[in-house]
């Protein structure tokens, strides 16, 4: 038996990794290649048997602008969750000439800088004097399965919306949870490229092929992530319309429709991420403004631990009225809390709670000031 880190050299491939080895005819009994796709991303072993033999410049140009348009669209939505893309009158063929112009400089430097530590690594996994022609074809090959997924699901999310700023605004965070999924697919089908192509060492290349760049996709990612969840995106709001009331919230928010209490005239809940929300109340009531706030105080004292007034406002966006800070604790970390109440009618009352941890207070006011200012109530 073959020890794991001793040279793959029974793989049919493994001499066309050297630099000084001839390319070899195609097998006959390969696939037909308009399945290359196909067998890239279902059966790599065989795609990189029969698909990367011969030299294919065209193809592997391709295959780089590709990668640099799904970089350029990462850090695109990535800039919208943080209010630094433009914004205004978006044209779908603007941001689409934006993306395929710096992709195209983007798969430049993939390609020059990208193949050479894609040899780098081959080199640190036991091949010796990889072709770098060849080691260019796997390495931006197997990254279409990063790319090609990018692109497609932008191009069916800009066709959906009227401003192509919006799309990613509005469905990001869980592309970029399916975002993870595809990297690591793509670092191990990079990874059976490798083993099947060059003459390396099968704990070697499984380090620097699928374990580290797998852990850095999932740190860099997760970091994204939180910034999408976390950060109000104001940019691309979005707006609740009803027969009582209207106005706008962030893009990445929500309202929950599902609790038991939800009205769209008079009993809403918009959740932010994590534990970030807002209430608003119309409803009738006989008691006083501060028995209000003190019943509302009560109520998150059977949320929170250790809730105490801290402090006292008297506007909520347009209207005027009688506002409790509050502090509170949920397992240890603080919160700080809003409570808001003003009679619109005789026996109506408007009622607004927002809360918060405190650590994100800063991050998330942008979207508690978004619906505060364009809260409006209807005649």
């Amino acid at each position: 038996m073959q020890d794991e880190d001793q040279p793959n050299s029974t793989e049919p491939l493994a001499t066309l990794g050297h630099a000084d080895a001839a390319i070899t005819e195609p097998d006959a009994s390969a696939p037909p290649r308009v399945l290359w796709l196909i067998y890239l991303f279902l059966r790599p072993r065989s795609f990189f048997r029969h698909f990367v033999v011969e030299p294919a410049p065209g193809l592997t140009a391709l295959c780089a602008w590709f990668y640099g348009m799904a970089g350029v669209i990462g850090q695109f939505e990535l800039d919208v969750f943080q209010g630094e893309a433009p914004t205004g009158d978006d044209s779908l063929l603007l941001l689409w000439a934006f993306i395929a112009g710096l992709g195209a400089v983007a798969g430049v430097g993939y390609f020059i800088i990208g193949g050479w530590w894609y040899r780098v690594r081959l080199k640190w996994s036991g091949a010796q004097s990889p072709d770098s022609r060849l080691a260019r074809r796997v390495y931006l090959f197997a990254a279409q399965i990063v790319a090609l997924p990018a692109i497609v699901r932008t191009a069916l999310a800009t066709h959906r919306y009227a401003a192509g700023g919006e799309a990613p605004a509005n469905d990001a965070p869980v592309w970029y949870a399916l975002f993870l999924f595809f990297c690591i697919w793509s670092s191990w089908n990079s990874y059976v490229g490798v083993r099947t192509a060059f003459d390396v060492r099968r704990g070697r290349a499984l380090t620097w092929f699928f374990i580290l760049p797998g852990a850095l996709y999932a740190f860099f990612l997760a970091g994204a992530l939180s910034v999408a969840w976390t950060l109000p995106n104001v940019n691309h709001p979005a707006t609740h319309d009803s027969r009582c009331m209207t106005f706008s919230y962030p893009g990445n928010w929500r309202i929950d429709t599902q609790t038991p209490d939800y009205d769209p005239n008079g009993n809403l809940h918009i959740a932010g991420f994590p534990d970030v929300g807002v209430q608003i109340r119309i409803h009738e009531s006989n008691r006083s403004t501060d028995q209000q706030l003190t019943a509302a105080m009560e109520w998150y004292r059977d949320e929170y631990q250790h809730v105490r007034r801290t402090g006292a406002f008297d506007t909520w966006g347009g209207f005027t009225g009688q506002g409790w800070t509050l502090t509170g604790e949920s397992y240890g970390y603080p919160y700080s809390l809003r409570l808001f109440v003003t009679p619109i009618t005789e026996r109506q009352h408007l009622q607004t709670r927002e809360w918060c941890a405190v650590q994100d207070e800063a991050d998330v006011m942008p979207g508690f000031e978004l619906i505060r200012s364009t809260f409006r109530l209807k005649p």
